[in-house]
């Protein structure tokens, strides 16, 4: 593929567009993704064998040289749209998944995450959620693709100091996401930077106790003392009182001594000692 060639594909160039009824508001699931053809499909088969009734699914690729396009088009007659073209990074990609999803809410799943069963979507929307604007579930992590835990989602009051809960267990109302679309700003932490932004304007979130997707640590911001540093640089803005300054320099600290241990003995050691720890 030529690096500034555009391709696109999906229902959605053949006429097809998906809207939402009374019964059953129509979801949006983007999937983000860049030279990940070993992780991708893992993510589509998640997504495209979901059981609800009315969902759309946007994949937007920055443009790979991977064979990730190939995995793409194997089921682009499951996949609503899909555009593939250079990008400037990965929140940049997801806003363009923003302004494409034409759904009343919008996940992010994506390539390396899954949802953690079919019936996901039809759990999580088994009733309305009316004056609600956010709903978010639990996790299942894993520090090296196996031996899963179950992780609950933190109660709210924990936002200051980071997610509660993992991105990716969250479904936003589209409107309120194109309102505070992520800030590209940052490297690392825009998608808490925006949840965060939307709980101090207001919004309201609700907890399902229900497991949203398989989530693997290691991802760009996982153990990353820039991601803290980010942090740092939000919430400072937003909070100036000693308790919270004292926690993020003693975070720092700690994310420093584990990402440089990390790279000492390789991520794979280190993920083995971080499942250790957590049996």
């Amino acid at each position: 593929m030529n690096s500034k060639s555009i391709e696109s594909g999906g229902l959605r160039n053949r006429g097809l567009i998906k809207k939402s009824t009374d019964q059953k508001p129509l979801i949006s699931i983007v999937t983000v993704v860049y030279n990940a053809a070993s992780t991708l499909e893992a993510t589509i088969l998640s997504t495209i064998h979901q059981t609800y009734e009315n969902f759309e699914y946007i994949i937007v690729d920055g443009g790979s040289t991977d064979g990730t396009l190939d995995i793409i088009k194997k089921y682009e007659d499951r996949i609503d749209y899909w555009i593939s073209e250079p990008d400037k990074g990965l929140y940049y990609a997801m806003n363009k998944g923003i302004n494409l999803a034409n759904g009343d809410w919008i996940n992010f799943m994506n390539s390396g995450d899954s949802f953690y069963q079919n019936e996901v979507l039809t759990e999580m929307f088994k009733q309305a959620h009316q004056d609600v604007d956010v709903i978010y579930g639990d996790v299942m992590f894993s520090f090296d693709g196996t031996n899963a835990v179950h992780v609950k989602a933190r109660t709210l009051d924990y936002f200051w100091k980071g997610m509660p809960f993992v991105h990716q267990t969250s479904f936003v109302r589209t409107a309120l996401m194109k309102k505070h679309p992520f800030d590209v700003y940052y490297k690392l932490i825009a998608d808490y930077s925006s949840l965060y932004n939307m709980y101090l304007d207001g919004a309201k979130f609700k907890y399902l106790e229900k497991i949203v997707c398989n989530f693997r640590a290691g991802g760009l911001s996982d153990n990353n003392p820039e991601s803290i540093a980010e942090c740092q640089r939000m919430i400072f803005v937003k909070h100036r009182g000693i308790n919270v300054k004292l926690y993020y320099y003693k975070r720092y600290v700690e994310c420093f001594v584990k990402y440089n241990f990390a790279k000492l003995i390789g991520q794979n050691n280190y993920a083995r000692l971080r499942k250790i720890k957590n049996k």
